[in-house]
């Protein structure tokens, strides 16, 4: 990797969890788009998974207080079993189907951002547990595939979870 790519993908990191910092989340997806064009899937996600790791244990520790750890078990129990799937499919897939992969999925939530935006439509809270369930578990799936499970546990979390801090 030549120092430009090295500084390139350092610049995209850093300002991406600087948003991180800034809102609690989406780092690893802002990222994820940009730096894949710079190196391979397997670094951009070892890299984005150590930085992530750290910067997210920094934020859990500051708000522990606030976390409301019931849910956060609870995500934690139906999310960890997708994480492995996904990290199968990962490494049996080929590269550039997960990148289509990835685009689709991308593509998807930002619509449905867009629309929910527009709308000012939310889910009601008292959604199909089953529905709930899956996001959390296509969460696990996504974040073990590509470390961008994010934004499926951000639909369910904005619904489930009061405050920022609580998540």
């Amino acid at each position: 990797m030549s120092l430009t790519i090295i500084l390139l993908f350092g610049l995209i990191v850093f300002f991406t969890f600087f948003v991180e910092g800034l809102t609690g989340f989406g780092a690893t997806v802002l990222a994820m788009p940009f730096v894949l064009m710079l190196t391979d899937l397997s670094t951009a996600k070892f890299t984005l998974i150590i930085v992530g790791t750290f910067v997210n244990a920094y934020i859990v520790f500051v708000s522990r207080k606030d976390i409301l750890w019931k849910e956060f078990f609870k995500i934690l129990l139906i999310m960890l079993p997708g994480v492995p799937l996904g990290i199968f499919l990962s490494q049996n897939l080929p590269e550039i189907l997960l990148k289509k992969i990835l685009a689709i999925f991308m593509i998807v939530i930002a619509i449905r951002g867009v629309y929910i935006s527009m709308k000012k439509i939310k889910i009601n809270k008292s959604s199909n547990k089953y529905i709930s369930s899956f996001l959390i578990f296509l969460a696990g799936c996504f974040h073990g595939a590509f470390s961008t499970g994010g934004p499926l546990l951000i639909i369910y979390a904005t619904q489930a979870l009061p405050k920022k801090e609580n998540f």
